[in-house]
């Protein structure tokens, strides 16, 4: 090798002056041509990347894909570096997409792919140029935002058959109604039916708001704090009287002293993913609903001699906090009601507890956005 060759290979720049090298360099080089670089073209080496995923929406592929041809043809690309030449056509769209878009550098070492098995877009970058694709991408809406319903009803077995007999006439007179007997009945009817109802033991309908792809939790809880640990003391002694030959001692009073506090939320805990496909018709959901209940004590203390006589208790409560969740994922059409979790509380059978579950399209201001 030249010594030429091995200063180009060091520095790994070279200008089309010096075209005759070329093929000499090894791959890790980027050739520079003499043209003003575009914003892509700046050779920035940095191993402190990181890898973000996207879920991009099917319609925003063909304005992507638009756009790029668009400010090709008017000659609005043209980046130079053979970081990017050497992608495959689509990788290379979406690089010159954002480097004029919103100025993004890709370094050696950066990567921005599409893959379409799953819908989302796949990039390696510096934390930097993830920030300024990340802004992009929101003010295009590239994301869009997915609101979503979780109404919990929780019903006595006694309501449940009412509303049984109105929407399955038929039954005999005092028939049980379980949930399989709804199951011709449209989820958005019984929840209707429901919500009319004014003896519900329980009726929350929290709504939360998030980009496709992108987890949101909502909470309505109450903070328990409770001791984990105890420490007992016991007594010091004590001279309680005395004769010529013993003199008489004995423990006092122990005490026990909370340690070690942690926290437990009580109540309705949501956390739910949603994820647009099916040509933005339907909206495929992971969800984990939590429903924990107040807590309810155990003393696992002891009881103690007295002094003087007698036993006095040593408590060390513990809580027990009972817990219903569903852990699920399904898709849903947009707009439509459906019932995703039910069943009878623990230890309550006249009680039923119900989740219905809802998914629609919303703009930024939360107004229904209409599938086109």
């Amino acid at each position: 090798m030249s010594a030429k060759t091995a200063l180009a290979s060091a520095i790994c720049l070279v200008f089309a002056g010096c075209a005759l090298f070329e093929d000499e360099l090894p791959e890790s080089c980027v050739v520079i041509e003499e043209a003003k670089p575009a914003p892509s073209d700046k050779v920035v080496i940095d191993t402190a990347m990181e890898v973000r995923l996207y879920p991009i929406v099917s319609s925003f592929i063909e304005r992507m894909s638009s756009a790029s041809w668009e400010i090709s043809s008017a000659k609005g690309f043209g980046v130079k570096s053979d970081v990017i030449a050497k992608e495959r056509d689509e990788d290379r769209e979406w690089k010159e997409f954002f480097a004029y878009g919103c100025e993004a550098t890709w370094p050696i070492g950066s990567s921005c792919t599409y893959v379409k098995s799953i819908g989302k877009l796949r990039v390696r970058n510096t934390p930097e140029n993830i920030a300024l694709i990340d802004k992009f991408l929101c003010e295009l809406n590239a994301m869009p935002i997915l609101e979503v319903q979780a109404r919990f009803v929780k019903v006595a077995q006694k309501t449940l058959d009412e509303i049984g007999a109105e929407l399955l006439p038929g039954k005999d007179a005092g028939h049980r109604y379980d949930l399989s007997d709804f199951d011709a009945v449209p989820a958005a009817e019984l929840e209707r039916r429901l919500v009319a109802r004014r003896d519900l033991l329980r009726n929350e309908a929290p709504r939360v708001m998030t980009r496709t792809g992108e987890e949101a939790v909502f909470k309505s809880v109450t903070e328990y704090i409770y001791p984990t640990d105890y420490d007992v003391q016991m007594g010091e002694f004590a001279t309680c009287g005395s004769n010529e030959t013993v003199r008489v001692r004995e423990f006092g009073f122990a005490t026990v002293e909370p340690q070690s506090f942690t926290m437990r939320e009580v109540g309705v805990i949501f956390q739910v993913t949603p994820t647009l496909v099916d040509d933005d018709k339907k909206a495929f959901v992971e969800f984990n609903v939590q429903s924990v209940s107040p807590a309810e004590w155990t003393d696992f203390g002891t009881q103690l001699p007295a002094p003087g006589g007698g036993t006095y208790a040593l408590p060390m409560k513990q809580p027990f906090f009972p817990v219903s969740s569903s852990d699920m994922r399904l898709a849903v059409a947009l707009g439509d009601t459906v019932l995703v979790s039910s069943g009878v509380l623990q230890g309550k059978a006249d009680e039923t507890e119900l989740v219905f579950l809802r998914v629609r399209k919303v703009d930024v201001n939360g107004r229904a956005v209409k599938p086109k």
